[in-house]
């Protein structure tokens, strides 16, 4: 194996063709693509070929009608869309009034598009629609989501065989001011609006970050807005997908409904799983009369008299969301669900933690928790739903519960199996914390139905075994009842520490991502950090500055110009982030971007520690180097 100096010395472009070629399908064609030459490139692009990009670009590019190919950025550098200086024209799009094929867009960046309509806007003709590991940050649109999938352009024929697929990529910092009414009467998708044409079409999102976007005005879906204008009923898929700190405003219509801080669905029935909901806010003006419904989420239907939705939370968790409504609280409507307002809706709450969502100012009216406005039914199963607040926790006209921890008053909600106690969960009043472990004298332990639990529902919020049994404190754990909400608690795992194992790094020498966040995507650039935990924790990942030092008094201190004396290594700590543990095996992105600053050339270290109930687990250290 080739020594770090060794590998800095290796050629970098040949290497990262000579890998792509590999990674490529056989038999199908792989070129590279600069700035100057990408609009030709993809002219000429055919069917099956990868479009290796090499370069940030600015400038307006339009794929080609019935692209059916590969664009990905290059590894080891920042490659993808830079939209500086644009104003009426995107980034990418597709042709005029046709569509793309079988198109995957791969490790991709967008940013710093300032626009009238979208940053990027794909109509989708035929075939699997893929963007994965892709990046979209800090773009600004008016009129249109910054980014805009059209499903389904060409007609809703099954031998299209279209599906669309939204994997590991990352829409932070994005802004929608103020947004239009489409065709379909919505508005809104502060970072992401997929348009539905074709009820039939998978579409499935997993494990993509929707952070701090925004939509000004009345509208729906701050991180992510989908909207089935088809008569057939879609059900979008997601999985392991992050909404946090997502924004709707009211301040444009003050008078006007708005709602799905984090995420809206219209019309469409969701399928979701281990998805995460907190800090979305629904933000209205002094004087509104606006309706602010489902700060975390929200399911509406497109018409009262629209087909019959079916949507299903399963080992979700919706907290600190927040509905801050000064001109008219008692029309905050569910500050972490709202399902309705009208037609046969129903919704399937499972093994889920709802807690700490609130109103402000407080209101009588106001609805901090769930509200089922509709006339479908609502069914909340082994799940938490206590601790919002500011108003209700839960209301509707067709409502059941059973085996929860749901209050009505100060008794348990009617329903078999249902109690109503303080879950004592570890996040202690910080929801941000994503700490919603169960501790040894939560109520919730071995409290629900195993009958309840859906088919092939194996793990918990965090990824550990569902059905074990809290009582028994024996290791391995025998099986046991399912927990109420959506962490299982662990008797092995809790009074022994978390215990850290199998650090790799993607890249050990790469290039910083140019914006977003330290676990944006950040096409081209980073390193994928991989390690396994033993249990599902909040893992801190610190990043420590690699300099030369002398010794003083035993102590290694930084050497100055001239400074004589024994030699050592001084780790200088340069910030921190935390990480949402499963139990096995963990990947998170780092971009190389620590507090909105781009580390500088260098080695660096990084380190990994993990704690459950103040009990710290071995630290995991590896180095890298930044161009």
């Amino acid at each position: 194996m080739p020594s770090r100096s060794q590998l800095l010395l290796i050629p970098l472009a040949p290497a990262l063709i000579a890998a792509a070629a590999l990674a490529a399908p056989a038999g199908a064609a792989t070129h590279t693509a600069t700035c100057a030459n990408l609009q030709a490139r993809l002219n000429a692009a055919s069917a099956g070929e990868t479009l290796i990009l090499r370069g940030s670009c600015s400038g307006s590019y339009t794929l080609p009608s019935g692209a059916a190919f590969t664009l990905e950025g290059a590894t080891g550098t920042p490659s993808g869309f830079d939209g500086t200086g644009l104003t009426d024209t995107p980034e990418l799009t597709s042709a005029a009034g046709s569509g793309v094929g079988a198109m995957t867009l791969s490790h991709l960046s967008f940013a710093n598009a300032d626009v009238t309509g979208s940053a990027v806007y794909l109509q989708h003709a035929a075939g699997a629609l893929t963007l994965t590991d892709d990046s979209f940050t800090h773009d600004s649109t008016t009129a249109a989501a910054p980014v805009a999938i059209e499903e389904g352009s060409a007609g809703c024929a099954a031998a299209d065989g279209r599906s669309l697929t939204v994997e590991g990529s990352s829409f932070a910092n994005d802004t929608q001011n103020p947004p239009v009414a489409s065709s379909t009467g919505e508005r809104g998708g502060g970072g992401l609006e997929i348009l539905i044409e074709c009820g039939h079409d998978p579409v499935s999102l997993s494990e993509d970050e929707f952070t701090a976007d925004t939509v000004n005005g009345a509208g729906e879906g701050g991180g992510l807005l989908v909207v089935d204008a088809d008569s057939t009923v879609a059900t979008v898929t997601q999985t392991a997908n992050s909404f946090a700190g997502n924004t709707v405003s009211d301040s444009g219509a003050p008078s006007g409904a708005y709602g799905g801080g984090g995420e809206a669905v219209v019309g469409a029935s969701l399928e979701s799983t281990r998805e995460r909901y907190t800090a979305n806010t629904l933000t209205g003006t002094a004087g509104a009369t606006g309706t602010a419904a489902g700060a975390g989420l929200a399911l509406l239907g497109s018409g009262c008299a629209a087909a019959a939705t079916q949507s299903t939370l399963a080992d979700d968790v919706l907290a600190g969301n927040a509905i801050d409504d000064a001109g008219a609280p008692a029309d905050a409507q569910g500050a972490a669900l709202y399902a309705g307002p009208c037609g046969p809706a129903d919704t399937s709450i499972v093994d889920s933690t709802i807690s700490e969502n609130s109103v402000t100012p407080a209101a009588a009216g106001g609805l901090a928790g769930i509200d089922a406005a509709g006339p479908g039914a609502i069914a909340i199963d082994n799940s938490i739903l206590y601790g919002d607040q500011g108003g209700g926790e839960l209301a509707g006209t067709n409502v059941a519960a059973s085996y929860s921890d749901v209050c009505s008053g100060t008794a348990p909600f009617a329903g078999q199996g249902n109690i109503c106690a303080d879950p004592k969960l570890s996040d202690d009043g910080a929801p941000a914390s994503i700490n919603f472990h169960e501790t040894a004298t939560s109520p919730t332990i071995d409290a629900g139905s195993n009958a309840l639990v859906p088919v092939g529902l194996t793990s918990d919020f965090y990824g550990a075994p569902r059905e074990l049994s809290g009582a028994s404190g024996a290791c391995p754990q025998v099986a046991g009842s399912v927990d109420i909400g959506a962490d299982e608690y662990s008797p092995c795992s809790a009074d022994g520490p978390p215990k850290l194992s199998k650090l790799r790094l993607s890249a050990i020498s790469f290039f910083a991502a140019t914006g977003g966040g330290p676990t944006s995507p950040g096409a081209g650039s980073g390193t994928t950090i991989s390690y396994s935990d033993s249990i599902g924790v909040t893992a801190t990942i610190e990043l420590f500055s690699v300099q030369g030092g002398v010794k003083r008094s035993g102590t290694c201190v930084a050497a100055k110009l001239g400074a004589t004396g024994a030699r050592c290594t001084l780790h200088v700590a340069i910030g921190s982030f935390t990480h949402a543990d499963l139990a096995g095996a963990n990947k998170v992105h780092f971009s190389g971007v620590l507090a909105g600053h781009a580390l500088a050339g260098g080695l660096y270290q990084v380190r990994i520690l993990a704690t459950l109930d103040g009990v710290p687990s071995n630290t995991l250290k590896t180095e890298f180097d930044v161009f």
